[in-house]
């Protein structure tokens, strides 16, 4: 488990910051994926190896074990598996380790850098964004990371309200109220989720919230 900056025979717990983790089934699970996709993004004759280990990567996101991959990120000593890692955090969504993926933004690789920045941008790291745009040594890093000027809020209600016309109502409706249709907007109705996907759903924001 060298790769992953854990020690020998110590996959029990692991820290990050000062709050210790216990290694779960997932975070195991998490690791063999890792591994996998490590060795297929390695051999020199995979040149879609993102493609091949999709369901890998989908089965990452699915587990969304966040601590374990930030606790790679910090100890690995192998700069590939760290550039690897931090692509597969980004993916995973929420905010743990925004700060040290930040911290690795200043690192000598070029490769290193750009993958910070845009896991950053995927976890909403605005602040860690800002200090990259400003600090940064590489022109081109601290041109990802500058994030373009918000458009001013009568600018972005006049473009929606191009799209947009009113419908006359009927005369027992308030005079105040309007009802306005999006011009080439079709509703689409489904049926409701059966009771198994939405347990399925308060499940994975269980898991989003307690991570």
């Amino acid at each position: 488990m060298e790769p992953f900056g854990f020690a020998k025979g110590e996959l029990s717990s692991f820290y990050i910051g000062n709050r210790r983790y216990c290694v779960s089934c997932s975070d195991t699970e998490v690791l063999t994926l890792l591994q996998q996709i490590y060795e297929a993004r390695l051999a020199a004759d995979n040149r879609y190896w993102a493609v091949r280990m999709r369901p890998q990567i989908r089965r990452i996101e699915l587990l969304n074990a966040r601590a374990v991959i930030v606790h790679v990120i910090e100890k690995t000593p192998d700069v590939r598996m760290r550039i690897l890692a931090i692509w597969l955090r980004g993916r995973c969504g929420g905010y743990l380790g925004t700060a040290t993926i930040a911290s690795f933004a200043h690192a000598p690789e070029y490769q290193l850098q750009k993958e910070c920045v845009r896991a950053l941008q995927r976890l909403s790291g605005w602040a860690e964004l800002r200090e990259i745009a400003s600090n940064a040594g590489h022109p081109r890093i601290r041109k990802l990371a500058t994030q373009p000027a918000v458009k001013p809020l009568g600018e972005r209600l006049s473009c929606m309200l191009k799209n947009v016309q009113p419908i006359s109502t009927s005369e027992e409706s308030s005079p105040k109220s309007k009802l306005w249709l999006l011009s080439g907007h079709v509703l689409n109705y489904t049926a409701p989720k059966s009771v198994e996907a939405i347990r399925q759903i308060l499940w994975r924001i269980k898991r989003l919230v307690s991570s």
